[in-house]
């Protein structure tokens, strides 16, 4: 009988910690814990006479905030499905939160009132809509930071090394294949030297269309050639 108590009560304190730390409730729903932890201590620095000291706590609470968005979208994406447009939009989204809650945080070096009162009208916002279930719309969008794009020259070079690197990959991989089946090497160097430009070509037209795929491919001939890219 009183192993039964005793078993009770400890399956009981398992019950409560995991409570208190937000893990008995849907994965999707654990964020809210910590932001009413933030809206807390977001009170507490906005009172008059508060030492900078506390206002450095709500700042790590902010920088702990990011893992917990990251994981958010992972898990609902993964909930809803892992359709590959759907995690794009959740990670976009709660980078940008993120970024929201970092820009209010740097604003507390500085006025440390109208900084924390800011992250908790933000806390309050987020943790409203993680509750009902609104995960692309944690924050509205006049909450959100900018969204920063990239300027066309780093777009085009972004999209031309994940497709060398692809390229460069598949000619490596068919080299370690066919090489130990005889193939001679006097074969697989000039197939390899015209196999990596066509693979390019194909990857990003495959992504981006045949018109871009021929923009960038030249590109890359130019930086070969005498000539600048064209």
């Amino acid at each position: 009988m009183s192993f039964n108590i005793l078993l009770a009560i400890s399956i009981a304190i398992v019950w409560i910690n995991s409570a208190a730390g937000g893990w008995s409730i849907p994965r999707c729903s654990r964020p809210i814990y910590p932001l009413l932890s933030l809206l807390t201590v977001s009170a507490i620095v906005a009172r008059p006479a508060t030492k900078y000291t506390e206002a450095i706590k709500l700042s790590q609470q902010v920088s702990r905030l990011g893992l917990l968005l990251r994981t958010l979208a992972g898990n609902a994406a993964s909930d809803f499905g892992s359709r590959r447009a759907f995690r794009r939009e959740l990670t976009t989204h709660l980078n940008r939160v993120d970024a929201a809650f970092i820009e209010a945080a740097d604003q507390l070096a500085a006025d440390r009132t109208t900084a924390a009162r800011r992250l908790a009208e933000l806390g309050a916002l987020a943790s409203n809509n993680i509750a009902n279930g609104r995960f692309t719309a944690v924050l509205p969008a006049e909450a959100l930071a900018d969204e920063v794009s990239l300027e066309p020259d780093r777009l085009d070079g972004r999209r031309l090394a994940t497709a060398c690197l692809f390229a460069a990959v598949i000619v490596i991989f068919t080299f370690v294949v066919l090489s130990p089946l005889g193939a001679p090497v006097e074969l697989l160097v000039p197939l390899a030297v015209v196999a990596f430009p066509v693979l390019v070509y194909t990857l990003i037209a495959f992504r981006y269309g045949l018109s871009e795929a021929t923009r960038l491919t030249r590109s890359i001939g130019g930086f070969f050639s005498a000539g600048p890219p064209l």
